[in-house]
């Protein structure tokens, strides 16, 4: 069965991952803009990972695979913050969500499966 979707707002941040580079003058301005958008971010319903880069026959598990190799796993605040994230692959088929990838998105990103999942979130707090 299909489901609709009404998507509100939309962000298409192709260069996120350069957003540092493009800050490098003020440390305050880049403290405040990655806080800007992980509030952004986390006010969010729901956020849709799109991998241009990622075929249809992609398997997350493998070591050194595309998904594995993605520069979007460096985005703190886009992998962080959204408590609900659909990937989607070049065909734009699902992937998977945060949740059913977190093994592989924990390995990839260095940061700890609970954290995504959220199952642990004091570290929001601090």
């Amino acid at each position: 069965m299909a489901r609709t979707l009404f998507v509100h707002w939309a962000l298409a941040a192709p260069a996120a991952a350069q957003g540092p580079r493009l800050l490098q003058n003020s440390s305050a301005e880049l403290s405040e803009a990655v806080n800007s958008i992980f509030a952004w971010y986390s006010d969010a319903q729901g956020c849709y990972v799109y991998f241009h880069d990622v075929g249809d026959d992609e398997d997350p598990a493998i070591q050194g695979s595309p998904f594995r190799r993605s520069v979007w796993h460096t985005t703190l605040e886009e992998l962080l913050a959204p408590g609900r994230v659909i990937f989607l692959l070049k065909a734009w088929r699902a992937l998977g969500s945060k949740r059913t990838l977190a093994a592989a998105t924990s390995e990839v990103s260095g940061n700890k499966r609970e954290v995504l999942t959220r199952e642990r979130s004091d570290w929001l707090e601090a």
